[in-house]
């Protein structure tokens, strides 16, 4: 075969952000609030403090991570995912659904400490003991207050980017990751709730900010870039998180967040504390005045762009046509990772059919397997609340207690364009809806 399937297969990961180190791999995305971040960032003056929101695979990370990348030749940046932290590093993933804000800080400072040391900056003593006193006043008696945050700090894997002044690595600007060597070995996301009122979040917030006043000592303004909080799924969490407390957006530094889509659909928005918030959701695939059933054409720019990107360079933009190319954009429901596991799953029947171009069939049985796999779990009431959506002429968030859990699986999908609005996803149109498409349009 002359398509190398494997290449498009291993560059087609719905797991990873688009890397830094293919640039060119990024599309310019229609209603993205990363344009009005940027200049955001770029000026002297005004708080710096952004939460950018939306569900999980609209591409969140690889924007910030291209925010990130942006700032390093100003500041000294600091990317921290906690998301890969929780799975990897705690190796408990319901932990956080349950953190706490002056956690989060926590492991911000801890994250803060590799990146420095990373770059040559040697810490004070006094920076980092004031650091293990302010978490030693939460830890549990019997366990007592001791550990060496040079240690501990050792186990998280941070992104940094930039200089600092006199630092060992005087020439590097681009983001580069610093592997976690050690073990995690605190409790995380499992502590009875404090509140920004209590002296020993206080102490935690003083304690971090300590330490990044004496970064900035050397000249350099940090800017700090926070993934995966967008993975929270309980409603309370979020709401301690970005209403109830304002720590996050005390920390002395520009700092940009990814945040969960609860945070719109509960009506967060307008109270969340020391945060500019922004939306990100998926791409307009779909225009519901002429039935749902035909791509738009800023869904078909956008994703043929996704995929050239992607293959130009191997010689193989032909291996899907782009008639076939559009049926997938459409059925991702406009998330680009949807359409990049869409292309995946492809790529892999195509080569066990030993083509160099994939074919309607091919793709049509791709997009059955992923349909039975998104159909599963779908009840009467789900339905029942899906119809409600796709018979409202202004497709609105329907007022159901279902609403989260069709909006958490992707049942339902938000779209930015005009007011925001919201429809099926075009997995569901294909058989589960398929009757009730007739209610759609005006």
């Amino acid at each position: 075969m002359k398509t190398d399937w494997a290449q498009i297969h291993a560059r087609f990961d719905p797991e990873e952000p688009i890397s830094l180190a293919h640039p060119d791999w990024r599309v310019a995305r229609p209603y993205n609030p990363a344009d009005q971040i940027r200049p955001a960032l770029n000026r002297p003056f005004g708080d710096k403090r952004f939460l950018i929101v939306g569900t999980v695979g609209t591409g969140k990370s690889t924007e910030l991570l291209q925010l990130a990348e942006a700032r390093t030749e100003r500041d000294f940046v600091v990317v921290v995912d906690l998301w890969q932290h929780f799975l990897d590093k705690v190796g408990d993933r319901s932990a956080l659904d349950h953190v706490q804000p002056w956690e989060v800080v926590f492991l911000v400072g801890l994250h803060l400490y590799r990146a420095a040391e990373a770059r040559g900056h040697r810490w004070s003593g006094d920076a980092t003991d004031r650091l293990a006193r302010a978490r030693g006043r939460f830890a549990d008696d019997k366990a007592g207050p001791t550990f060496d945050v040079a240690q501990l700090a050792k186990s998280v894997t941070v992104l940094v980017g930039g200089v600092l002044d006199g630092g060992a690595a005087a020439t590097a600007t681009a983001l580069a990751a610093v592997a976690g060597t050690g073990k995690w070995s605190l409790p995380i996301g499992r502590w009875q709730r404090a509140t920004d009122q209590d002296e020993r979040v206080q102490d935690m917030l003083a304690a971090v900010n300590a330490l990044i006043a004496e970064v900035q000592s050397s000249g350099k303004r940090v800017s700090l870039f926070i993934d995966g909080l967008d993975r929270v799924r309980e409603v309370e969490t979020v709401h301690n998180l970005f209403v109830e407390s304002s720590l996050l957006g005390k920390l002395s530094c520009t700092t940009v967040l990814t945040g969960p889509i609860v945070v719109r659909r509960a009506g967060f928005g307008a109270a969340i504390r020391g945060f500019e918030t922004w939306v990100l959701a998926n791409v307009p695939v779909l225009d519901p005045r002429d039935g749902a059933t035909t791509l738009t054409a800023t869904g078909r720019d956008f994703f043929r762009s996704a995929w050239r990107r992607r293959v130009e360079a191997l010689g193989c933009v032909d291996a899907v046509p782009e008639v076939l190319l559009d049926r997938l954009a459409w059925a991702s429901g406009g998330r680009a990772r949807e359409f990049v596991r869409l292309i995946r799953m492809v790529a892999e029947r195509t080569y066990d059919a030993g083509l160099d171009v994939t074919t309607r069939v091919i793709v049509d049985d791709a997009l059955d397997a992923r349909r039975r796999i998104f159909e599963l779990g779908v009840n009467r009431r789900h339905i029942e609340v899906l119809e409600g959506v796709l018979a409202d002429p202004r497709h609105q968030l329907p007022d159901d207690p279902e609403a989260n859990r069709l909006l958490d699986s992707f049942w339902l999908l938000p779209y930015p364009n005009e007011s925001e609005w919201y429809f099926p996803h075009p997995l569901l149109l294909m058989a589960k809806l398929r009757g009730s498409l007739g209610s759609v349009g005006g």
